[in-house]
């Protein structure tokens, strides 16, 4: 009977571990790490009982050991420290971060991205971290001509956010969906990530400082209203030298009317915006991209589509 007793509570004394401690050595995601610790707390508190009412009966003075044995058992069942939420999202944050590195690092060796997934040698360990915290393998998401790539995952406690690197090396939490993005607009980049100026908002804002500041001349309008890629700004100011009438951010024949401007499609990287002008209802195509980790103009026509 001792022996069976001397067994019960080492296994109680496992499982209790195993329900405070058991994220740490057992690779599986978080969800399933709560049930692993519900479970493994309630065998704990089951050996546990058994050698207290054993002890208490037959040798009182070793009853203190059980008691120990089930004093864990309500720790580890009360804890749940196996799966901490927040942490997790940490570590999905630094594993999406280094597979950022990786994926630069892909690059540099085949000029495109094909190799870029969950097999390649620096992403195993990777992609498993990931799917251990958040249950689900990670996002990876090329264009057809393998020269942009982005990996992303969901947050396990942030919901509602994604943790999104791509390959404009930026990397950060988005509140939107990089997969619907992608679907909708059929570019390969995050989203607008938190903490920097979206592609949609370079746009609206150019605009808006354009026509707040239309009084002034071109250059201090261009200057002012500092959005354009470097290239772009000095093909637009050369331009509008040769133009009598017009403007060539408003469209070429068409002049401002009132400080109004609209987003009304994305497709890529491009933007349709309007705005109602004197002569005639327009919409102007704008194409951006991201330089130097902030979104650029890079072009403005009128749209033809």
């Amino acid at each position: 009977m001792k022996k069976i007793i001397i067994i019960l509570i080492f296994l109680s004394l496992l499982f209790s571990t195993i329900g405070i401690f058991g994220y740490e050595w057992i690779p599986i995601s978080c969800p399933d790490m709560n049930k692993v610790n519900r479970v493994s707390s309630l065998i704990a508190l089951l050996f546990s009982i058994i050698p207290l009412i054993y002890f208490f009966i037959k040798k009182p003075r070793w009853a203190l050991i059980s008691f120990l044995s089930l004093f864990l058992g309500v720790i580890s069942l009360l804890s749940q420290a196996g799966c901490v939420p927040v942490q997790r999202d940490l570590r999905i944050y630094a594993a999406i971060e280094g597979s950022g590195a990786v994926m630069d690092s892909a690059y540099r060796q085949e000029n495109n991205y094909l190799n870029f997934d969950c097999k390649h040698l620096d992403m195993t360990r990777l992609c498993q971290e990931i799917y251990n915290q958040s249950g689900q393998n990670p996002i990876i998401l090329k264009d057809d001509s393998l020269q942009e790539a982005l990996i992303f995952s969901p947050a396990t406690e942030r919901k509602g956010f994604w943790v999104c690197a791509d390959s404009n090396k930026r990397v950060g939490w988005t509140e939107i969906d990089p997969f619907l993005y992608f679907t909708n607009t059929k570019s390969v980049v995050c989203p607008s990530l938190i903490g920097e100026r979206g592609a949609e908002e370079t746009v609206l804002q150019f605009y808006n400082c354009y026509l707040d500041n239309f009084k002034e001349p071109f250059e201090k309008r261009i200057a002012v209203c500092d959005f354009l890629e470097k290239s772009f700004r000095e093909r637009i100011l050369a331009l509008q030298k040769r133009i009598v009438l017009g403007d060539v951010v408003l469209g070429v024949s068409d002049w401002y009317d009132e400080s109004y401007t609209e987003i009304v499609s994305q497709k890529g990287n491009s933007f349709i915006v309007t705005f109602p002008p004197i002569f005639s209802y327009h919409e102007i195509k704008v194409d951006v991209a991201f330089i130097d980790q902030e979104w650029r103009i890079t072009n403005i026509a009128l749209n033809q589509e």
